[in-house]
């Protein structure tokens, strides 16, 4: 049966991505824990934020120039 096959196919494609997601977002939250514990200074965090702002902003001029 065809259709049962898509059907398993696509349960077994979320499924895959939603325990990666899953994996990925722990990961993430648990390393920015740390960082934030460790760079737990105002002026230090600041330098951060904007270092990363600055960053996007640079990514998404390259995005619409030079792509």
């Amino acid at each position: 049966m065809p259709a049962s096959s898509n059907l398993v196919a696509t349960l077994l494609a979320a499924s895959v991505c939603y325990v990666v997601a899953i994996v990925v977002d722990t990961m993430w939250l648990v390393l920015g824990g740390v960082i934030f514990k460790t760079l737990n200074g105002e002026a230090v965090l600041k330098r951060i934020r904007v270092g990363f702002a600055l960053t996007l902003i640079v990514l998404v001029l390259y995005g619409l120039f030079v792509v």
